[in-house]
């Protein structure tokens, strides 16, 4: 799998938490702390290795350095927006505008990295390039849900 299907594949994955975590608590079979945990690990495993493998191969080819550098201060905000979200009850009407607000900064992200970003990319990565990042992604993801790193 190139590296594009593979952050699409996250994004779209990461959406449907969205989703099913914006449905009223008894309208889903896992509670809510439950679905906000796979959205933290999601987010914090594909951002790490976006980072490591696909934003720093960009970068060794002196493009969009200003757009990486936007993306990469997002990824730390959302990280900052998920600690203060952990740190609330999932049933207030504050924890809910908050998600809201997450949400809709995470799809802005992914509109602009799927967008620009990958437009830059794909001119200047051969497919072959592009298959062997999202293998390292991949194995950058794993590596991340076996061995997380604690950041404090």
């Amino acid at each position: 799998m190139n590296i594009y299907n593979a952050l699409k594949n996250d994004h779209q994955e990461v959406k449907e938490l969205f989703d099913e975590l914006k449905q009223p608590p008894h309208m889903n079979g896992e509670s809510r702390d439950k679905i906000f945990t796979k959205i933290k690990t999601a987010l914090t495993s594909h951002s790490e290795a976006e980072e490591a493998v696909f934003y720093t191969q960009l970068r060794q080819q002196g493009e969009v350095e200003k757009k990486i550098e936007l993306a990469v201060n997002e990824h730390n905000q959302v990280s900052r927006t998920l600690e203060v979200l952990e740190n609330m009850d999932t049933n207030s009407a504050t924890w809910l505008n908050k998600l809201m607000s997450l949400c809709d900064e995470v799809q802005q992200h992914i509109n602009e990295e799927e967008g620009e970003i990958f437009e830059t990319a794909r001119r200047v990565f051969s497919q072959q390039q592009a298959r062997e990042m999202g293998e390292q992604f991949q194995q950058a993801k794993i590596l991340k849900k076996i061995n997380p790193l604690h950041e404090d």
